[in-house]
C-alpha cells in the first residue's frame, strides 16, 4: 500500500525511503557516502576494490554503448542524491529544487541502489560476513557472484537510465 502511495503521489519521498533503506544496510558512520557502494552494486565497480574485479567483467560491462556515460554521470547524480537526502531532511523539500524528471531519475536509480545491496548484503550473510566493514572488504567478491550481472546491468539498469534520459 505504500508503496504505491510512493510511486503515484511524492517521488520526493519514495527517493528518500530509499536512500534510508540503503544507509540502514551498509553506512557506518554518519559520514559514510553510499554513493560509492551502490554504485559498485549498479554495475559500476570503483574505487581502489575495482582492480579486484576479473579484466573479463570489466571488459563485458564495457560493451554497452552507454555504460562509460553512465559510470561517469552517476558519479554527479549520487552527489546531487546525497544533497536532495541532506536539504530534505533538514531543511526541507522545495519542489523548486528538483524537476520531475531529476526526482524520477534519483527514485529509479535509488529504486535499483536498494534492491541491489539488498541482495548483496542478503548474500554476505549467507556466507558468513557478518559486519558492513566485513561486507565492504568483500564487495569485489559479491559483486562477481552474480552469475547474470552483465545481462542485469546492461538489460536492466543501463535500458532503464537510458529510458529516463531520453524522456
Amino acid at each position: 500500500m505504500l508503496t504505491a502511495f510512493f510511486q503515484k503521489k511524492n517521488a520526493q519521498l519514495k527517493t528518500l525511503f530509499y536512500c534510508f533503506a540503503v544507509e540502514a544496510l551498509i553506512k557506518e558512520t554518519e559520514n559514510d557516502n553510499i554513493g560509492g557502494s551502490v554504485r559498485w552494486f549498479l554495475g559500476f565497480p570503483n574505487g581502489k576494490n575495482r582492480s579486484d574485479v576479473s579484466v573479463t567483467t570489466l571488459l563485458k560491462l564495457r560493451e554497452h554503448p552507454s555504460y562509460d556515460f553512465w559510470n561517469k554521470e552517476l558519479i554527479d547524480i549520487f552527489e546531487k542524491i546525497r544533497v536532495f537526502r541532506n536539504d530534505s531532511v533538514h531543511a526541507g523539500f522545495r519542489s523548486t529544487d528538483f524537476t520531475k524528471n531529476e526526482l524520477n531519475l534519483y527514485s529509479q536509480i535509488m529504486l535499483f541502489g536498494a534492491s541491489r545491496c539488498q541482495s548483496a548484503v542478503r548474500f554476505a550473510l549467507i556466507n558468513g560476513i557478518k559486519n558492513v566493514s566485513e561486507f565492504k572488504e568483500y564487495i569485489p567478491i559479491i559483486f562477481e557472484e552474480n552469475c547474470n550481472i552483465i545481462n542485469d546491468i546492461h538489460g536492466n539498469i543501463i535500458y532503464s537510465l537510458d529510458q529516463l534520459k531520453h524522456s
